[in-house]
């Protein structure tokens, strides 16, 4: 892994981590998503969507209902939704989570085996699933944002995940360019990082934070709750209305919350799931209830 040197305004409002190592795979990961993915999910939209109708699509009164409602939901920033609906549209202005959100949510694709609403199985790898995957990758490098560190094991887990992604994507989207992908992304894996790099990505990732701050002020909200509610019987104690507004808090956001949570503990523990999980496999058989 080549050395890398780079100022800590590089990672905008997180702290840099102690450890050089994890901030390098950090930074790798994420001028990977950045760059390359960015780049492979903009292709698969221009395909479904070419170019030249870019502005035609979007402009239709069912492409501007469905983006209006996502800004309503709080799906998309402001700041989006204005690129959306410019008189001339760029796709190649829109950032990854918008391209992702465009095509699972304006009917471009048939929804994965599970639907949209549910994680991917593993043996559904159509276009559909890897943009649910995507999504949750980014998630995952948010999670972690604060310490701008990954650990080797998380590392190449992700770095795993993402290139086999990136090469199905483009293998459907741009058949006959996978050798040239494969070794943009082995470029990505080796290359030195400097302060060249800051200007870069420095925005973006400011972008790809604030997109996701709704998941961060869930999760402030889910841990809040947790310090109050060590019980469950609180629910009955007072009033229901509260309680029960709460509860839906956490299993609305509940997936995505715990998830971070996780990632965090393991970091900061420097663990690795699959470690945890093998050492603790007489505990969980005997737990789990077996369904008939």
């Amino acid at each position: 892994m080549s050395s890398v040197t780079i100022s800590s305004r590089y990672v905008g409002k997180s702290s840099m981590s102690d450890n050089p190592e994890e901030t390098s795979y950090y930074l790798r990961i994420i001028s990977l998503f950045i760059d390359v993915a960015t780049e492979t999910v903009l292709k698969a939209f221009q395909y479904h969507i070419p170019e030249q109708n870019t502005a035609q699509f979007l402009s239709s009164s069912d492409t501007r209902q469905k983006v209006s409602k996502l800004l309503k939901d709080k799906v998309i920033t402001k700041v989006q939704y204005n690129f959306v609906s410019a008189y001339n549209p760029n796709a190649e202005k829109f950032d990854i989570s918008l391209l992702i959100t465009l095509l699972i949510n304006t009917d471009l694709l048939p929804p994965p085996q599970k639907g949209w609403g549910n994680r991917p199985s593993k043996s559904d790898l159509s276009l559909s699933a890897d943009l649910l995957r995507l999504r949750d990758i980014r998630n995952s490098i948010v999670a972690h944002k604060r310490t701008a560190a990954l650990y080797k094991e998380k590392f190449e887990r992700l770095w795993e995940e993402l290139e086999d992604i990136l090469i199905r994507v483009n293998n459907e989207v741009g058949p006959g360019t996978s050798e040239e992908l494969e070794q943009k992304i082995k470029f990505y894996r080796s290359r030195s990082l400097d302060g060249h790099d800051e200007s870069k990505y420095s925005q973006k990732l400011e972008e790809l934070w604030e997109n996701c701050e709704e998941v961060s002020r869930l999760q402030e909200k889910v841990e809040e709750l947790v310090k109050k509610c060590n019980e469950f019987t609180l629910f009955f104690k007072e009033t229901p209305e509260k309680y029960s507004r709460y509860v839906r808090l956490m299993f609305e956001g509940g997936r995505l919350v715990l998830y971070e949570l996780l990632n965090k503990g393991l970091s900061e523990q420097g663990l690795d799931l699959r470690t945890v999980l093998f050492s603790k496999r007489d505990v969980l058989e005997s737990s789990i209830v077996k369904k008939n």
